[in-house]
Order: structure tokens, then sequence, then C-alpha cells
């Protein structure tokens, strides 16, 4: 029905210098459901931190990066379902842009984003 994402929607991005594709939602599925995804979002994101840091991101981190990971599905899942007004490219750097301030500095010092 017309509840269902129709397309797969991931990021192309490095992972320690190598490409890499990471799915963030799958065609086929109900956009309800996708609103839960955030928590493997986080989960890469922590995981992350934790490769490059050698320990789990702290509150002041944790905090807006949970927040950044809810807000950035419904606004990807609102882009899937409303006329494209973006092309996937400008939705990923208005994505990229987005992020909080603390993430931002921290992925910048970690070499996660330039």
């Amino acid at each position: 029905g017309s509840a269902l994402v129709t397309k797969n929607v991931g990021m192309d991005m490095r992972i320690m210098g190598a490409p890499a594709y990471y799915p963030l939602i799958e065609a086929g599925r109900n956009w309800y459901e996708c609103r839960a995804e955030y928590e493997l979002i986080l989960d890469f994101y922590t995981q992350l931190i934790g490769r490059k840091t050698g320990r789990q991101p702290e509150e002041n981190i944790l905090f807006p990066l949970r927040l950044y990971c809810r807000g950035s599905i419904d606004m990807t899942v609102e882009w899937i379902f409303a006329p494209k007004e973006r092309t996937p490219e400008q939705m990923a750097a208005l994505l990229v842009s987005a992020l909080p301030m603390p993430v931002t500095e921290l992925f910048q010092q970690l070499g996660v984003l330039r």
C-alpha cells in the first residue's frame, strides 16, 4: 500500500578509509516501522565513536546524537513520501549540516568529517 517505502535509503560513507554503503531504510518496509530504525543508526554512530576513541560516547555527545538520529529518520521518511524538492545528494548534505555542533566537532577531530 501507500505506507510502504518504495526505495532503499542509505548512505555512502568511508569506514576506516574504505568506501562503504550503510543501509538505513529498506524498500518494502512500512514507513511507520522505519521510525524505529534510529536505534540502528545510533548504534552505528556509537560503535564508530567507540572504535575511534576506545570508549563509548559520554552524555554530552550521546544526547545530541540520539536527538539527531531520531530527527534524521523522521526527516528522511518525510522526504521519501513528500514531493521530491531535493535530490538525494542535497538531502544528504542537509542531514550532515544538521549534525549537532558537539557531534560535528568530535567527528572532525576523529577524521570522520572534513
